[in-house]
């Protein structure tokens, strides 16, 4: 038998790929994840669609917590925005994948640049962007936001 092939991730598909274990989002550490885990929420995508109340009731974590990790496990879906800077938009205003797809490349990217620079220094800050995104990476996930918006 031959060797499966690795599949390629193109904007068509551009949910392929991007659901990962919860603990990958910003905040979910081991014992959070133990406790969404208790409940049946183990992928990015279980977070997302999951009824936020009904989490909240049964593990006893913050809705505002919880609604800031359902914000990030849908942003998660965006290429190449996937953990990385998920948090990075989430703080600066843009909480789900529709918001993110009607944005302006160029002026995202500006405001993205800013807010990394301006983040670097408060200390602390969980978010802390190692590489500031380039324009064709603001022009990818504004792209890959709206071809999730349109499969909506």
């Amino acid at each position: 038998m031959g060797k499966a092939k690795k599949k390629t991730i193109t904007t068509k598909d551009a949910e392929a790929g991007q659901v990962a274990p919860v603990i990958d989002i910003e905040g979910i550490g081991k014992e959070y994840a133990k406790d969404l885990k208790a409940v049946g929420i183990e992928t990015t995508e279980d977070l997302r669609k999951a009824s936020l109340v009904e989490i909240a009731e049964a593990t006893g974590i913050s809705p505002k917590l919880l609604f800031k990790w359902q914000c990030m496990a849908d942003l998660f879906r965006v290429r190449r925005a996937a953990e990385e800077y998920t948090n990075l938009l989430f703080e600066m205003g843009i909480e789900t994948v529709k918001e993110l797809s009607k944005q302006k490349a160029k002026e995202l990217h500006a405001k993205v640049k800013k807010f990394a620079a301006e983040a670097e220094k408060k200390p602390g800050w969980h978010g802390d962007v190692k590489k500031v995104p380039t324009l064709k990476d603001v022009e990818t996930w504004i792209e890959s936001a709206k071809e999730i918006v349109k499969k909506s």
